[in-house]
């Protein structure tokens, strides 16, 4: 009708929008967290760990290395941590515990001990397996961090293993990748000699 003042909102309105982003955030992290969830393979004795309960005092620069590696993260700079050092020392629990603290940042991770990793492998050559290797593989290479715990203690130098391990880290070039052993240089070296 002519002469009548109609009113409305032109714009955002800031406070529905700002909801709706946190909810989109939340959903995000939700998601990022059973991707970990679902593809990991850790440990019993890991599943707990985390920044909070690490012995920093015991470990104090590799606890500062695996802190800053999490505070640095950024998808366009890609960067990879080794962690070598003998059983205890704390190499598995920190890099469980930079994927964890990436994952509640909204990244994507799966942390995977190599051993259980060729297991897994090997289970989707199964006619009944719900997942084929090539699924299992595309998971480990699209993921923001990958973490593969324990290279070397599957015992073999060559081979089947030695091969798969190999496929996974070259398709993981220019990602961000944290790798542990117990083996020492001189184990590596070794077994580059024979390979």
């Amino acid at each position: 009708m002519a002469g009548e003042k109609v009113t409305s909102k032109i714009g955002c309105n800031c406070k529905l929008y700002e909801q709706i982003k946190q909810e989109q955030k939340e959903a995000d992290k939700t998601r990022m967290k059973r991707i970990f969830d679902d593809n990991s393979l850790i440990n019993e004795s890991l599943k707990k760990a985390n920044f909070k309960n690490f012995e920093k005092d015991r470990f104090p620069a590799a606890y500062k290395t695996a802190a800053d590696y999490v505070r640095n993260f950024d998808l366009a700079d890609p960067a990879n941590l080794f962690f070598q050092g003998p059983f205890g020392t704390g190499k598995s629990h920190l890099s469980v515990s930079i994927s964890k603290a990436l994952v509640a940042l909204g990244y994507s991770s799966v942390f995977i001990s190599l051993p259980k990793l060729y297991t897994k492998i090997r289970s989707t050559y199964n006619k009944d397996s719900e997942m084929t290797e090539d699924q299992l593989m595309q998971a480990l290479f699209k993921v923001d961090l990958l973490v593969l715990d324990d290279i070397g203690a599957e015992g073999e130098t060559k081979g089947w293993s030695i091969g798969k391990a190999f496929e996974i880290i070259d398709q993981r070039s220019g990602k961000h990748n944290i790798y542990t052993t117990n083996l020492s240089s001189d184990d590596f070296e070794s077994s580059r000699d024979t390979a």
